[in-house]
């Protein structure tokens, strides 16, 4: 770790207080997971789809630590990401209508 510039922190298990910034982070996604099932009027059991969907928008969106960047663009300055991750936005919480062909 020490070659990649990795500082190596512990805490103490089950005191999440010692963690702020994961916690913050959590707490975002959480709340933004929310703001998309209720503006979205999703049910609930759709929560696992709501939380991708927050992190999708939250990686896409410019934030002023990161000098309005992306996160992920400031993550492929370091590495370099699959193509995956350069989908275009989707949709949450909007009527689909599947048709499935008969052959």
């Amino acid at each position: 770790m020490n070659s990649k510039s990795i500082l190596d922190q512990t805490t103490c298990p089950y005191s999440p207080q010692q963690n702020g910034v994961a916690e913050r982070k959590n707490r975002h996604i959480l709340e933004v997971t929310i703001s998309l099932l209720i503006d979205g009027n999703v049910p609930s059991h759709l929560w696992g789809e709501a939380v991708r969907s927050a992190v999708y928008l939250i990686n896409r969106t410019p934030s002023s630590v990161l000098n309005f960047r992306r996160p992920l663009d400031v993550l492929s300055d370091h590495c370099i990401l699959p193509s995956i991750v350069s989908l275009p936005p989707h949709i949450f919480g909007c009527i689909i209508y599947v048709h499935l062909h008969p052959h």
